[in-house]
């Protein structure tokens, strides 16, 4: 429903919504151990760049990029507590080459240190 009463504000997402739009979202979600590049993105959807970065701030309030970051972050927030795997495997699994990158990043994101989460029993 939101996205039909936004694609009203943005006269180039009603006619290609609902058909569409579920792509650009599966290709990020498909792969979070890499990020593709906008420009491949709109290339797949038939968009220009300018055109899918103004749909995802529309309907999603934040740039291709934050959508990323935030599918990866709470992809790690799910596998740190499950508590399986260690925190160097989870940043693996999310993209980032070293623990101490997946650290900054989950505590920059959620507030607190990926090691706190079993902790606090978040």
């Amino acid at each position: 429903m939101r996205l039909r009463r936004l694609a009203g504000r943005c006269d180039f997402l009603s006619k290609w919504l609902p058909e569409w739009w579920h792509l650009p979202t599966k290709i990020l979600e498909r792969d979070l151990t890499k990020f593709h590049q906008v420009k491949y993105i709109a290339c797949l959807v038939m968009l220009p760049e300018h055109k899918l970065q103004l749909a995802f701030k529309h309907l999603y309030g934040e740039t291709v990029g934050k959508f990323y970051d935030r599918l990866r972050m709470n992809k790690a927030f799910e596998l740190v507590q499950a508590g399986v795997l260690t925190q160097e495997t989870i940043g693996l699994e999310i993209g980032m080459e070293n623990v101490g990158n997946f650290s900054t990043a989950f505590k920059r994101h959620f507030g607190y240190k990926p090691g706190d989460v079993k902790k606090k029993g978040k």
